[in-house]
């Protein structure tokens, strides 16, 4: 293995440094890693608000616990599905795209993303 290489100790001062040395990505490839950045970030952001919401504005509340959840407890959820659906459907676009022949597998995959991101909203 080469330590000289770009690819082995990468700059992760910027998230994009890797993915410009090491990878030649195409414009959907890259924009659906920028839009799985952004649902991940807002995923963090709703469930810091939840865990802050329970743990420090509602400490000692035990009723606040059987009431409605927070807004953001259930758009995270939503998210999470989200989330889930661009991974798995991008797997089975790589693993059709590596052999041509496997579309039988791609499909299922693809079928089974979307019915756990149709369960995953209907929460």
């Amino acid at each position: 293995m080469d330590l000289q290489a770009p690819c082995a100790w990468p700059d992760l001062s910027s998230p994009f440094s890797l993915t410009r040395s090491c990878i030649n990505l195409t414009l959907p490839t890259s924009k659906q890693v920028a839009t799985t950045w952004v649902v991940d970030t807002l995923h963090t952001a709703f469930i810091s608000h939840t865990v802050y919401y329970y743990t420090v504005t509602r400490f000692g509340d035990y009723r606040s616990l059987q009431e409605m959840p927070v807004f953001t407890f259930n758009v995270e959820i939503g998210l999470v599905s989200l989330l889930a659906l661009i991974v798995q459907l991008y797997f089975a676009h790589r693993s059709w795209s590596i052999d041509r022949k496997s579309w039988p597998i791609a499909l299922a995959i693809g079928a089974l993303a979307l019915v756990q991101f149709g369960f995953g909203v209907g929460e």
